[in-house]
């Protein structure tokens, strides 16, 4: 045994030890008590019969509801007596109250009899479990010194005193502590209860020396100082924050706890090889020699807590100060580790209280492995101020399969880290071990470590409160078998070499200042990981095959830097350096080699300096806001691209490779100069490399060698100045070449395009490169115009070998990103072997990326409008007309009753027949649809066929000419562009109440029915026809083609036959409700509807469902709303309503007490559904923004969904709303529905949910959550969103914490990077989404270069960790389809988040705004997520947001200036549900 830390650890005890458990020196004068149980004569009833074999029957007490209540004069046993409480099979709680001020000394069994209720055992005096001590209950078991036991909403069941017995009928959820030093409990026997069960000892000190069990289950050791209050969470019975007690409420104290010293002398108990008390009065652990201190709040665990079973269970070790003394904890499970919270929760955030002190000393055992299968469980540790450790800890991945666990030793002053974590999983991935006081030194093995030696444990420390430094042995590290994760508020320093040998174990330090790298970090294939603003290497660093990040993810700040003076070297692992963004770190400054090994490497900063970099076939990517000045760069075949704002000056740049393609070089500076070495992406055997050089300023370059043994690659180099090629080599034509782009044949080389800024005044000379010019020949192959020998000057445009190689004078109007002319990718031809793409490549998240494959711009997806062929760009119509085509390559016009025209000049076209509004043109007002006719695509894609005849080609969508720029190519916002909408209403569809997938299902036929996907592609030409006019060229495109039919349905499951049966069930289902409801089977009914409801979204979605296991009954989801009332002071009622062909049906669930069930006959669903599609229509008609003309709808469908059950929800006193509604009926805007005087959300907080078995009814506040906002404001093929900026700016800056990410930040894999370096609670989505008709994959979220369908939603790991609130500011829903109205209500499933807020229409790009900034500023104080909505929404209603002056003003959260484009907009308020009704809470409203 290391002596060091036996030292320490008795040291620690002996000081800790000095005061008492409870309050110590209350003298030892009291006699030994003797012990029996005697009912107290108070009236509550309760009756004690002896029994065989020393027995105690205690039966009769006070019943309440669910609860039975006794009350005990004295309560204890000896060894050998059974005390064994008898009850009725419907009591739920049983709670003996001792009252007689003397402790409870139990040392034997106290057992229940013909019921399954909990039992708690309440005596204030204190509570001694002696040797012999056992259970035999069949449920929960608390044992607690509490002078009261809270019952729900100010019901408190008092120890000593009076009760008003008929009001205690909730269940026990708060232990209130009211004298200032609480009674004591000790534990020296064996206490079990049975599988999955809680077993809790909370006191003011509790005290564990005997064995706790509760396999599957829950154990909460906690020590409450006086005069407060814990309240039991809701979820797996730990104890949530301390609760000051309210003085004016508190009950009169008439019982005084013993000390722990009287409670263990109080009786004969033996107890001497667990515990003894000394002569001074002291309480002495008997085998390590510790002394206890006596303040109270001190939980001690010195025995044996074991929660193990199938998953392990939960352990909670909680008080103000904490000690773990050659303890067993064991929270192991075969199929996966359980959770340990000693001293609070991660990183001392969440619910439970936390500890100052605490202290694992080197006998102690800590274990949540997962044996066979599965992952290791959590383990914290953890003290507001001081935490020592020596002992051991494992959380492994199970031997099959699994991942290791988390591990957190934290004390947020100080940290003493001398202990072993083990979290290594064969099959899987290595846990983490993470450490994080407030200022870290590594230092060496025997080196300085023993600053906290002298502390006494349970005070201040006595250190130099300037230092404030944790020195952590680097031998811990080096030998962890788990990651580690160092995490400082301020510093870490690496003073001795850390030198990790496990493989795959990695480091990562995380600071609030700076990390210092004085020595050596070495990994053995494992990751590295150092984040801090300010970052300086000063030793080498190698991983071994790992990733090596040096970045800044904190706030960006003026003097972040990065410094690095020694090498950093991976073996093939990934370098990245930066922030997310160039604002995150002002400096890269890079003074040594760095070498990837094939690993790639990424910098993003302000400013960049590096030396010489090596890659092996990684790619570099560089992105700054200032300057770029590096070394020579070696990749062998890797990309290199580097963007700069100002200058860069580089080396040499060899991508070449032997035997695959050379790699791509992209060099972009937007506002100045290029200079570089000698370039070589040849290619000995196959393609050449490509070369794009841009800058408005000068290109200097020493040489460009893009030959390639099958084709060369292409060269541009594009300036508003001069281009000098300096140097020369010999080409494979033996030419004396300063570029070169040979192939294997003369028709092979690469396409060479120079564009100068001589502008006919200063000549561009082949053989000078003194002013503009190459020293040396330009040469693209063999052939007798494939060469430009010396001599040669242009002062004019000039071009040759079939324009292969151009020579190009230009005005000069900088062009950041050119796009080779001709195409630098020619169609290959039978003879040529093409040259593939270059691979993609994964980086860590980053802001602005810079090009790949030189800045070329790629046509859009989807079908979308295609580049113009010929070099013609197309032109923006003029006031909303349309443009003949251009070269054969233009849309035509609709011929003979095709789409309609949009209206000049922005007029407003009056609607036909109620159809669909259209966004406005111009930026002028909204458009109804004409004639209810089939709407254009938005996303450019083909037009439905007319009269059942093919498809027609997409119409004009005003697309504007496409200009390059460094973000990618996209449609710039035009004047001609509409602005300000977020789109328009969609098209009402079918209006039948089938289930999805199925038509006329009421009828009895069974048809499987599906509407077009999106990317229905139009009828192809045959391969001897060339295309019409009206008919895009679809033979030839760069786009993937849909292998499917035109015009056919695409389903969500390969096989139709199960589907179609699966749909034909569900009708079956819905048969055997309604027999269900008809003879009065209300809880059968209620499940059968939501498996139901579920199904129809496992049919829509082709997904099987994991549901609630904790909800299998009315009864549990009664309870589970009700543990959400107790914990908010919200009551929630969640209503089902049921649309038969000529019936409403409605069942609501209440927290307590029976499902309600009501019924309105004769009300025919067609009549429900045609209402529900007018008063949308009434709602979204933008002439009507000014008028009330929906209320006749909004107060019939209020008769009809919720007068039937008003009563019913206001004798429930309900708070929230929560509908889960059927078929036809997910799309209604239930806040619009009015009842003559008010809207119902001026009543209730409102929600959606798909069913409960599919609703995560856990409550998290949304308290210190971060926002990872992302948004676009522009878009190739629909309606710019002009306020995302301001929205994101907004929420992000001024009513949140968290970051933002704009257009070409917008992508999948930086929302999935993101969120993985930070995994932010809530996730906000600005952008145009559509839930349409079909499948999952018709309905998307448009993200910058792609739509992600609803399908994809999951991989972008929003379930772990869960996202708790998706908000969507701009989504649309396809009226009456019952599909679109499955995607929308099943968004929060579908995204694998608790909740989500999404919209049912498109809103006004203003009103989206007003109600974004709303809902946010009230989020940051709301306690549920629906209230936060409903008093947006309120705010809106009441006139407290409106438009004027060019602001958003409002009452609450300051003005927002609007953007430029909206700046116009006429003043008005935003009091029309069309602005607020729309938004919805879908998922868990709490």
């Amino acid at each position: 045994m290391n002596n060091t830390r036996y030292i320490s650890t008795s040291w620690w005890l002996y000081s800790l030890v000095a005061s008492t458990l409870l309050h110590l020196y209350g003298g030892l004068d009291r006699p030994a008590l003797g012990q029996s149980i005697i009912p107290a004569q108070d009236g509550t009833g309760t009756l004690v019969y002896p029994g065989n074999n020393q027995q105690f029957n205690i039966q009769g007490g006070t019943k309440a509801g669910q609860n039975l209540f006794h009350s005990f004069q004295q309560f204890g046993l000896t060894q050998g007596q059974i005390a064994n409480f008898m009850a009725q099979p419907d009591i739920q709680n049983i709670l003996g109250r001792v009252v007689g001020g003397d402790p409870s000394v139990i040392n034997g069994l106290i057992q229940l009899s013909n019921s399954s209720a909990n039992l708690y055992l309440i005596n204030p005096a204190g509570i001694l479990f002696g040797p012999n001590a056992s259970l035999n209950v069949p449920a929960d078991f608390y044992a607690t010194t509490a002078t009261s036991i809270g019952l729900g909403l100010d019901q408190w069941f008092n120890v000593v005193g009076s009760n008003d017995w008929s009001r205690l009928t909730g269940n026990p959820t708060e232990f209130k502590f009211e004298d200032a030093k609480p009674g004591s409990i000790v534990n020296l026997g064996n206490l079990q209860v049975n599988e999955q069960q809680t077993l809790g000892l909370i006191g003011g000190n509790t005290l564990n020396l005997g064995t706790l069990s509760a396999p599957g289950g829950t154990i909460t050791m906690a020590a409450v100082p006086g005069e407060n209050s814990v309240r039991l969470s809701q979820e797996g019975h730990l104890l949530s924050l301390d609760l000051p007690v309210n003085s004016e409420n508190a009950h009169s104290q008439a019982i005084t706890p013993l000390t722990l010293p009287e409670l263990l002398t109080s009786s004969e108990v033996n107890h001497a090889k667990s515990v003894t008390v000394n002569a001074q009065g002291q309480v002495v652990l008997t085998g390590s020699g510790i002394t206890l201190p006596e303040m109270s709040g001190l939980a001690i665990a010195s025995g044996t807590l074991d929660t193990s079973s199938i998953t392990g269970g939960k352990i909670g070790i909680l008080g103000d100060r904490i000690g773990i003394i050659d303890a067993q904890i064991n929270a192991s499970g075969t199929q996966g580790g359980g959770t340990i919270n000693i001293g609070g929760s991660f990183q001392g955030k969440g619910p439970l209280p936390n500890s100052n002190f605490t202290l694992v000393n080197e006998n102690s055992i800590i274990n949540a492995d997962a044996l066979l299968n599965g992952d290791g469980g959590d383990i914290i540790i953890w003290s507001d101020e001081t935490t020592q450790f020596f002992g051991q800890i494992s959380a492994k991945g199970g031997q099959t399969s699994g991942n290791g666990g988390f591990v957190e030793i934290s004390g947020l002053s100080f940290l003493n880290y001398q202990g072993e974590v083990n979290t290594t999983a064969p099959q899987g991935l290595t846990g983490t071990l993470l450490l994080d006081p407030t200022n870290i030194e590594v230092v060496a093995e025997g080196g300085d470590t023993s600053d906290l030696e002298d502390v006494d444990q349970f005070s201040d420390p006595d250190l130099n409160t300037t230092e404030s430094i944790t020195r952590i042995n680097v031998s811990a590290i080096n030998g962890a078998e788990t990651n580690v994760t160092l995490q400082a508020t301020e510093n870490i320093t690496f003073s001795e070499a850390v030198n990790m040998t496990i493989e795959f174990v990695g480091l990562s330090a995380e600071a609030g200042s700076s990390i210092d790298v004085d020595a050596s970090i070495t990994t053995t294939t494992g990751n590295l990981t150092l984040d801090a603003p300010t970052i300086n290497i000063n030793a080498p660093l190698s991983t071994g095959g790992g990733f090596a990040v040096l970045q800044n993810s904190s706030t960006a700040s003026s003097s972040a830097s990065i410094t690095v003076n020694q090498s950093i070297t991976t073996s093939g692992g990934n370098i990245g350096l930066g922030g997310a963004t160039t604002a995150d770190t002002p400096n890269i400054d890079v003074n040594a080699a760095l070498n990837t090994g094939g690993g790639e490497i990424t910098a993003i900063a302000n400013q960049i300096t590096t030396g010489d970099i090596t890659t092996s076939g990684g790619a570099i990517n560089i992105t700054a806001d200032s300057t770029v000045t590096t070394g020579n760069f070696t990749t062998s075949g890797g990309l290199v691209s580097i963007s700069a704002d100002s200058t860069i000056t580089l080396g040499n740049i060899n991508t070449s490779n032997t035997t695959s393609d050379g790699g791509d070089i992209t060099l972009l500076s937007t506002s100045d100069s290029i200079t570089t070495g000698t370039i070589n992406t040849t290619s000995s055997s196959s393609g050449g490399g490509n070369v794009v050089l841009s800058a408005p300023n000068d290109i200097e370059v020493t040489s460009i060698n893009a030959e390639g043994g099958s084709i060369g690659g292409n060269v541009d180099l594009t300036t508003d100045g001069f281009v000098r090629v300096t140097g020369t080599f010999t080409a494979s034509n033996t030419e004396t070449a300063s570029i070169s782009t040979s192939g294997a044949t003369e028709t092979d080389g690469g396409t060479i395009t120079i564009t100068h800024g001589g502008n006919g005044t200063t000549p561009f000379i082949v053989g000078d490169a003194a002013t503009n010019g190459t020293a040396g020949v330009i040469t693209r192959g063999t052939g007798t115009e494939s060469t430009i020998s010396i001599t040669n000057e242009f002062l004019e445009s000039h071009t040759q070998d079939t324009e292969q190689i151009q020579i190009l004078t230009t005005t000069p109007t900088p062009n950041p990103n050119p796009t080779p002319n001709p195409n630098p990718n020619p169609t290959p031809t039978p003879n040529k072997k093409t040259k593939p793409p270059p691979r993609q490549t994964t980086t860590p998240p980053t802001g602005e990326q810079p090009p790949q494959d030189g800045g070329a711009e790629q046509p859009p997806q989807d079908g979308g409008q295609q580049p113009p062929q010929d070099g013609g760009a197309e032109q923006p119509p003029q006031d909303g007309g349309q443009q003949p085509p251009q070269d054969g390559g233009g849309e035509q016009p609709p011929q003979d009753g095709g789409a309609e025209q949009p209206p000049q000049d922005g007029g407003q076209q009056p609607p036909q027949d109620g159809g669909a509004e259209q966004p406005p043109q111009d930026g002028g007002a909204e458009q109804p649809p004409q004639d209810g006719g089939q709407q254009p695509p938005q996303d450019g894609g083909q037009q439905p066929p007319q009269d059942g005849g093919a498809e027609q080609p997409p119409q004009d969508r005003r697309v504007e000419q496409l200009n390059p720029t460094q973000e990618g190519l996209h449609n710039p916002t035009s004047p001609n562009q509409p602005v300000g909408n977020r789109g328009p209403e969609g098209p009402s569809t079918t209006s039948s109440l089938g289930e999805p997938g199925l038509q006329n299902p009421g009828s009895g036929e069974s048809t499987l029915q599906q509407a077009p996907d999106r990317q229905t592609q139009a009828a192809e030409p045959s391969q001897d026809q060339a295309p019409s006019q009206d008919q895009p060229d679809t033979r030839q495109t760069d786009q993937p083609q849909d292998t499917q039919d035109s015009g056919e349905p695409r389903q969500n499951t390969s096989n139709t036959s199960n589907r179609l049966a699966r749909s034909e069930a569900l009708q079956v289902a819905r048969n055997n409700i309604d027999t269900q409801l008809d003879a009065g089977n209300l809880d059968q009914a209620t499940l059968s509807i939501d498996n139901l409801f579920m199904d129809q979204l496992s049919l829509y979605t082709g997904e099987e469902y994991e549901v609630n296991d904790d909800i299998q009954s009315i009864a549990q989801f009664q309870e589970r709303l009700a543990e959400i009332e107790e914990l908010t002071g919200k009551t929630t009622v969640v209503t089902y309503v049921l649309s038969r062909p000529n019936q409403l049906d409605f069942i609501l669930i209440t927290p307590r007490g029976q499902a309600i069930y009501k019924s309105v006959p004769n009300t025919q669903r067609a009549d429900v559904l045609k209402a529900i599609e007018n008063f949308r229509s009434e709602l979204t008609n933008p002439r009507k923004r000014n008028s009330t003309s929906y209320l006749p709808y909004a107060q019939q469908l209020y008769q009809w969904l919720i007068a039937p059950i008003e009563d019913q929800l206001e004798e429930a006193g309900t708070d929230v709303l929560v509908f889960s509604m059927d078929v036809g009926l997910r799309s209604l805007p239930v806040a619009a529905l009015h009842d003559g005087e008010q809207f119902l959300i001026e009543k209730y907080n409102l929600g959606l949910i798909p069913s409960v078995l599919l609703t995560d009814t856990k409550y998290q506040s949304l308290e210190n959550a971060e926002v990872l906002a992302f948004g676009a404001s522009e878009f190739s093929q629909q309606a710019p969103l002009p306020a995302v900026p301001v929205e994101i700016e907004t929420i992000t800056r001024n009513l949140w914490s968290g970051k933002g990410f704009l257009n070409n930040e917008f992508t999948r894999n930086n929302l999935v990077s993101q969120r993985e370096f930070a995994p932010s609670a809530i996730v906000h989505l600005a952008t145009h989404a559509e839930f349409n008709a079909g499948s999952p994959q018709n309905s998307y979220i448009q993200l910058w270069d792609e739509q992600l369908t609803l399908d994809n939603l999951r991989t972008l790991g929003w379930d772990n960790p869960q996202v708790e609130l998706l908000v969507l500011s701009a989504c649309r829903t396809a009226v009456g389809d019952p599909s679109a109205e499955l995607g929308f209500a099943g968004l929060a499933v579908q995204a694998g988040v608790k909740s989500a807020l999404a919209s049912l229409w498109y809103v006004s790009d203003e009103g989206t705004l007003a109600l974004m900034t709303q809902f946010y500023d009230y989020l940051r104080n709301a306690q549920l997520k629906s209230d936060a909505l409903r008093e947006a929404q309120l705010a809106m209603l009441r006139g407290e947001v409106r438009i004027e002056g060019g602001q958003l003003r409002a009452s609450r959260g300051g003005n927002v200036s609007l953007p430029p484009v909206l700046a116009n907009v006429a003043e008005r308020p935003l009091a029309h549900p069309y602005y607020w009704s729309g938004f919805t809470m879908i998922g868990s409203p709490w």
